[in-house]
């Protein structure tokens, strides 16, 4: 039985997606809005008040290969070794790749720091067997709605992992009474991570016009694709 907090997803519910995703291999696989926590936000008026335990996501979440668990300042080494300082992999982000450990490490302390505070909860993404830290995946929870980001390692495509974390993550959100849409934006030149969020049971609702700076393409806002799994 999983421990308080920790919620384990069966296999089964995931078994077909993972399949057909592991006959394919993609070129990258990184979502444009993963560590926007990074940079200040905005001033947005405060959601109405809702019940806390109504959209209360789960420290840990275990699939049959992963684990996603909160953050460590101890995960620096890993982290950047992994890729925080691969090119490929941050493409499509909104972040440069990071020229030192001590980057990655001020990330952390801000990952740490969101978590700590509920308004994000960026989980750390490890293989259950070795423990590997391989990548991430952001929550983002405004009132109903929970946004994600994700980016994942380049020794570890085209294995269906990020499909197994995303839908783990959204099945866990979209159970809780207060949670009705779990929602991603990929940029429309990203086709890898726009066919993970399709293989993740996520729908295209349309294209957002000059909506996110990718600085490792362009130093102007560029279009992206916006997804969604909403609750029936």
């Amino acid at each position: 039985m999983a421990a308080p907090g920790r919620h384990r997803v069966p296999g089964g519910s995931l078994q077909a997606a993972v399949d057909l995703q592991e006959r394919l291999a993609e070129d990258w696989l990184a979502d444009d809005t993963l560590y926007s926590h990074c940079r200040p936000e905005p001033d947005i008026p405060p959601a109405p008040p809702m019940d806390q335990n109504s959209t209360k996501l789960p420290g840990t979440i275990e699939t049959p290969r992963l684990r996603l668990r909160a953050p460590v300042l101890s995960d620096a080494d890993a982290m950047f070794a992994s890729y925080t300082q691969d090119f490929h992999v941050a493409r499509y982000m909104v972040w440069q790749p990071h020229a030192s450990l001590d980057t990655t490490r001020s990330f952390i302390s801000n990952c740490e720091a969101q978590w700590n505070a509920g308004s994000a909860l960026p989980y750390i993404i490890t293989l259950e067997a070795s423990g590997e830290l391989i990548g991430m995946l952001e929550a983002r929870p405004r009132s109903h709605v929970v946004n994600i980001g994700y980016v994942l390692a380049r020794s570890q495509w085209g294995q269906g992992l990020m499909i197994e974390a995303i839908q783990a993550f959204t099945t866990i959100a979209l159970r809780l009474p207060g949670i009705f849409r779990v929602e991603a934006t990929c940029d429309v030149e990203n086709r890898p991570s726009a066919r993970v969020l399709e293989k993740s049971g996520f729908l295209l609702e349309g294209r957002l016009a000059r909506y996110t700076v990718h600085p490792n393409i362009s130093a102007e806002p560029r279009d992206c694709f916006i997804y969604a799994a909403c609750r029936p």
